[in-house]
């Protein structure tokens, strides 16, 4: 997959940043000033959606040529996809492992009643959610179902996606 970087890509993803940063400190109690508090809280909570339609974008405008071109790029294409999701749910289940040892060496541990063993075994089956409180998972479910979303554009187009999406 080739071409030039889209920087329009990164300012929104930047503003979707700067968004979870100010959602999670006014949740968390910052307590911004006058209404800016409600503002932040009720009106600017835009990150996680426009995190996820960014993300389908990046992955339409990124492997969407390859794709187009059909055969062995295609495949490509769809087996990097793949590749990509099953690397985010490596880490997200690496990150929760890791988190939930170092848990063993706190002195007040954020689960305490749950044993080792059975928080280990319920992270590897993917049933409890890890350090990321589950947002990797959904996106590595999704980005693992892009191929699916290309073929039904590819086979029925912009409209039947548009209509399953909805």
């Amino acid at each position: 997959v080739s071409g030039a970087r889209d920087v329009r890509l990164d300012v929104w993803r930047g503003l979707c940043l700067v968004d979870v940063v100010l959602v999670h400190l006014a949740y968390n109690g910052l307590g911004f000033p006058g209404g800016l508090d409600d503002v932040i809280k009720h009106y600017t909570r835009f990150a996680a959606g426009g995190f996820v339609y960014l993300a389908g974008l990046t992955v339409a405008v990124v492997f969407g040529p390859a794709v187009a071109r059909g055969g062995v790029e295609r495949k490509r294409a769809y087996a990097r996809l793949w590749r990509r999701a099953g690397l985010l749910l490596l880490v997200d289940v690496a990150a929760a492992t890791a988190l939930r040892l170092l848990d063993e060496l706190r002195v007040f541990p954020m689960d305490a009643d749950t044993p080792l063993h059975a928080a280990l075994a319920e992270i590897f089956a993917l049933q409890r959610p890890g350090v990321t409180g589950g947002i990797f998972l959904l996106y590595a479910l999704l980005l693992a179902a892009m191929p699916l979303a290309f073929e039904i554009r590819r086979l029925a187009g912009n409209g039947a996606l548009a209509a399953l999406s909805v």
